[in-house]
């Protein structure tokens, strides 16, 4: 853990779409420049009277994240639950559901590469009374993303989605790829 006086301490403001593996790319260059702007005051001694002690009632532990952490059950999670996962889990471990692709197949564990949380839905999701015509997915107007149902009703799209063993693909692309056979995905209680 880092201890001592803090000498700079930029703050950036979040948009809500930032994803982990971007954020620490842009902090590391934003820190590496303010670091060697700051590295002639402390060598100086001239940077004493700037510096402030942290607040340790603020520090927070974190338990390392695990891999199982990654699979998420929309049955029990909200789209911006899930948003928000991905986001954090960017780069590493990711997230993933399962996906039935077509009667009869096993699941695939799919991962959702982007998301976002539905806000206008121009699309008409399923909302039949059985729990296989709710977890269809659909496609939104022009091919822009998936839609899930989640749990308490609202809606995840998911934009970029990867196969097991495959390669990245784009929502529109990946509805195509089924030919005309229904997907649905595959909840925690089945």
């Amino acid at each position: 853990m880092d201890a001592g006086p803090i000498l700079r301490q930029p703050v950036r403001a979040l948009n809500g779409d930032e994803r982990a593996d971007e954020l620490l790319t842009e902090m590391f260059e934003l820190g590496t420049a303010e670091l060697l702007d700051a590295l002639p005051s402390v060598w100086d001694g001239s940077c004493e009277s700037t510096m402030y002690p942290q607040d340790g009632e603020k520090a927070t532990k974190a338990a390392k994240v695990q891999k199982a952490e990654a699979q998420v059950s929309l049955d029990e999670l909200s789209a911006l639950a899930v948003h928000n996962r991905g986001r954090g889990f960017a780069g590493w471990p990711g997230i993933c559901t399962l996906i039935c692709m077509g009667d009869g197949k096993p699941p695939v564990n799919a991962k959702l590469l982007r998301t976002a949380v539905a806000s206008d839905l121009d699309a008409t999701l399923p909302t039949g009374t059985g729990d296989d015509e709710e977890r269809q997915l659909t496609l939104a107007p022009k091919g822009r993303a998936l839609l899930f149902n989640c749990a308490d009703g609202s809606v995840l799209e998911v934009s970029s989605i990867q196969l097991p063993n495959k390669k990245p693909t784009d929502a529109k692309s990946f509805w195509n790829g089924l030919n005309g056979r229904t997907a649905r995905w595959v909840g925690k209680q089945d």
